[in-house]
């Protein structure tokens, strides 16, 4: 049974959500006695609801740490951290026992020393094969529901030709990739523990306006997330080895270079390193590098902004959010890659609308690196021209708070819209009228508070949500695509509420449960 500990919760608490990742990291501060530091442990689960079914946060302590007379802090991640526990494929029965899990529309390479080992699955693009992760690999081995109509197909070609693991990488790291290649999808675990792989839509969840929502805004107008040339370092290949006595090029690691000439031409060149080790085809490098550029070969303004009192979730991945001046004109319109809930006395969002530093998801290597030349000349890289930069559902925009005009404006940044409603809204589905807000903390596992790590997170219930070498082209890249561009975008509705009644840092008032 769930047990409730909103009573004991302390002001200063917080969690994300991540449209990338869904639920994420987490604090919850509670006021027990240091006598009483075992009842929770790392492994169980918090739960963070406004009601029965209307669950905002959903996620695993991680870090517990017992201090007298300060209390309990635990520190949580979201329910797609399970996603980086689990490493699809093996090396073979005699290593690990899981075969090498090979996935894609060809057959390229045959001379790969496990061939004889591996397992294969035709897969025709990015949604077919996370639909066989999920279904192979990370269901059976994590509490993660999945439901294959909540991956959805990219609107735009996102082939796999090739893709190779060997339990090596996470599922996590593949999901990651596969979702810039099907057009920037959202991805990750929601509140409910389901899996979703989601195509951005135009859906407005969230309007917030100067004056009646919004206590703090900065606009941020700069050059650190523009990229207009990639360095992809990727897989092995194998070549014969009665090609060459050479032996330094029987093996190599497959480079390509990429590069949105127009970008390069207009601010000059700005390189990303990316290590991405199963890509080794052309095909597959340019389907990564075309969406890649789509968010990032622009520079882009970033807003910033602190909400006032929010009553119901307003889920990154479901939806994007319409920021106006104070005269009720659009300032900007776009997705926000994590929103941060803190909840002390009232429940308060910090966003951010733009797109997320790509060097978040790839860290760049700490160093220079060479690696082998293959032995025979081959295309690994190109030119990606994107003769349209805006998204599919903007006019574009300049994004500044220029008055009364209601007329549209463009611009190639594709960052905002001006459309001239001044109304204020907030358009979530599935809620029921929520007046007051009853902060839902609950920790779940199983049927009794004990330190049971494998409890099934979601007995206590939950709501779902609805469902280039530097000259030449990148012949399969597709330069006439990018009109359903860039880095502002999402997806749906949302649901539920949370709560605290914290006056200070001893109070905190709030609905909370533990199981």
């Amino acid at each position: 049974m769930p047990v409730d500990i909103s009573d004991r919760v302390l002001a200063g608490c917080w969690f994300e959500w991540h449209r990338q990742g869904g639920c994420g990291a987490g604090e919850v501060r509670l006021r027990d006695d240091f006598a009483d530091r075992g009842e929770i442990e790392p492994g169980d689960w918090i739960s963070m609801e406004s009601g029965p079914g209307l669950r905002w946060y959903l996620g695993r302590v991680e870090t517990k740490e017992a201090a007298y007379p300060a209390g309990v802090r635990l520190r949580l991640e979201g329910m797609g951290v399970e996603l980086g526990e689990v490493y699809p494929g093996g090396f073979g029965s005699d290593a690990d026992g899981v075969p090498p899990q090979r996935l894609g529309a060809t057959d390229l390479f045959s001379l790969d020393p496990d061939r004889d080992l591996e397992t294969f699955d035709a897969t025709g693009d990015a949604a077919s094969v996370v639909r066989l992760l999920l279904s192979r690999y990370v269901e059976p081995a994590a509490h993660i529901t999945y439901a294959a109509p909540r991956v959805e197909d990219s609107l735009r070609p996102a082939g796999v030709e090739s893709l190779k693991v060997r339990g090596e990488e996470s599922a996590r790291s593949l999901i990651k990739e596969l979702a810039v290649r099907a057009g920037a999808s959202s991805w990750g675990v929601d509140a409910a523990g389901e899996f979703f792989f989601l195509q951005r839509r135009t859906s407005i969840e969230l309007v917030l306006q100067i004056g009646q929502n919004v206590s703090e805004l900065e606009e941020l107008s700069d050059r650190e997330l523009l990229f207009n040339r990639l360095l992809l370092t990727g897989d092995y290949v194998y070549d014969r080895a009665d090609d060459t006595d050479n032996i330094a090029v029987r093996s190599y690691r497959w480079r390509g270079n990429y590069v949105e000439p127009v970008s390069r031409a207009a601010y000059g060149e700005r390189r990303l390193r990316l290590w991405i080790p199963w890509i080794r085809t052309q095909a597959d490098a340019v389907s990564f590098s075309r969406e890649f550029f789509r968010t990032y070969s622009q520079p882009r303004r970033r807003y910033r902004v602190t909400t006032g009192v929010i009553d119901a979730p307003v889920f990154p991945w479901l939806g994007a959010v319409r920021l106006k001046n104070a005269a009720g004109f659009d300032v900007a319109t776009g997705i926000c890659d994590v929103i941060r809930v803190r909840f002390d006395r009232v429940p308060r969002m910090e966003l951010e609308i733009g797109p997320e530093d790509p060097r978040n998801l790839w860290p760049e290597p700490a160093q220079d690196e060479r690696w082998e030349l293959p032995a025979r000349s081959q295309a690994r890289g190109g030119n990606l021209s994107l003769t349209s930069l805006t998204d599919p559902w903007t006019d574009g925009g300049g994004g500044g708070d220029s008055g009364g005009s209601d007329a549209s404006t463009t611009d190639t940044g594709g960052d905002t819209s001006l459309t001239g409603d001044a109304s204020v809204e907030s358009s979530m589905s599935g809620l029921s009228d929520l007046s007051s807000f009853s902060d839902g903390l609950t920790t779940e596992e199983g049927t009794s508070l004990t330190t049971d790590s494998n409890s099934d997170p979601e007995s206590s219930g939950g709501s779902s949500s609805d469902p280039s070498d530097e000259s030449g082209d990148a012949s399969t890249g597709g330069a006439g695509d990018s009109d359903e561009s860039s880095d502002f975008v999402s997806d749906g509705s949302g649901e539920s509420s949370l709560d605290s009644d914290a006056s200070s840092d001893e109070s905190d008032g709030s609905d909370a449960s533990s199981s």
